[in-house]
């Protein structure tokens, strides 16, 4: 059993207090456990004494879904500069590679800790893989942030211990595919794994397992799904629908001279 924080050992001299958003935003951090586990806690970072600075928001999302998971109510905040947690009493039971992002909303008093995308220390995270990606969006209404880019990390953060997850899965069936796939192997969730992507992207290594973003999708062969195109944004992706619904097949593709290896996965 491991416990970790997303940024268990990110310097807290790197954040810096950003003043420059003109709008109310969301703000949000990735995270995805690399096992079946719990999150029994959230945290922000506090980048200034003065008090009205703070989220009207503290939650945790299902990234996949949209889901609010959990939501802090007040807000934790003891006025100082650093790390404000929130303990999450019972933890959210969560699954291997379920996404999921810790998010806040800052309405009128915006000043945010914040950090340009350099070279961070990689975490030592063996509960989780930490994708160095925020997420923003609109704060009015408060919704979980969908946009992500490469520029910023946010001071907005989860914790994680191992084991526990609300379900556990085995392998039925396996194989490899070349940029396209047709399966007609029946699952409740697939596990993707692309091995080889085009060089359009460069590769990024965190724990040394490549998050680069990638272009593809799937969809069901059959059922209320059918036709709808979901997005495959990693090289390491759980294929499941909204509604955690048993699949019945799936059409795959990822981007031109892309190959790798999925597996299906009924639930125990």
């Amino acid at each position: 059993m491991t416990t970790s924080w997303l940024f268990e050992n990110f310097d807290a001299s790197n954040w810096e207090a950003f003043t420059g958003f003109t709008g109310d935003i969301s703000l949000g951090t990735k995270g995805v456990p690399l096992q079946n586990a719990v999150v029994d806690a959230l945290r922000w970072y506090r980048a200034t004494t003065d008090a009205l600075h703070k989220p009207s928001h503290l939650a945790l999302f299902d990234e996949l879904t949209g889901d609010n998971l959990y939501e802090a109510s007040p807000v934790p905040d003891d006025g100082t500069i650093g790390w404000q947690t929130q303990t999450i009493d019972p933890p959210i039971a969560v699954d291997a590679r379920q996404g999921l992002i810790a998010a806040i909303a800052m309405e009128t008093y915006r000043t945010i800790a914040t950090y340009s995308v350099g070279t961070i220390p990689p975490p030592n995270i063996p509960a989780g893989l930490w994708i160095p990606t925020r997420y923003y969006g609109s704060a009015s209404p408060w919704v979980i942030p969908t946009s992500a880019d490469a520029l910023f990390i946010h001071g907005v953060d989860f914790r994680i211990t191992t084991g526990g997850g609300p379900a556990e899965y085995e392998v039925v069936a396996e194989t490899d595919y070349d940029s396209t796939l047709k399966w007609e192997q029946e699952a409740d969730r697939y596990l993707l794994d692309v091995t080889t992507i085009k060089e359009w992207a460069t590769a990024k290594l965190i724990e040394g397992i490549d998050v680069r973003r990638i272009i593809g999708g799937w969809q069901p062969l059959s059922g209320s799904y059918q036709g709808k195109r979901f997005p495959i944004d990693s090289p390491h992706f759980v294929l499941e629908l909204p509604n955690q619904a048993r699949i019945n097949g799936l059409l795959l593709d990822t981007s031109p001279g892309s190959a790798g290896h999925i597996q299906a996965l009924l639930k125990v």
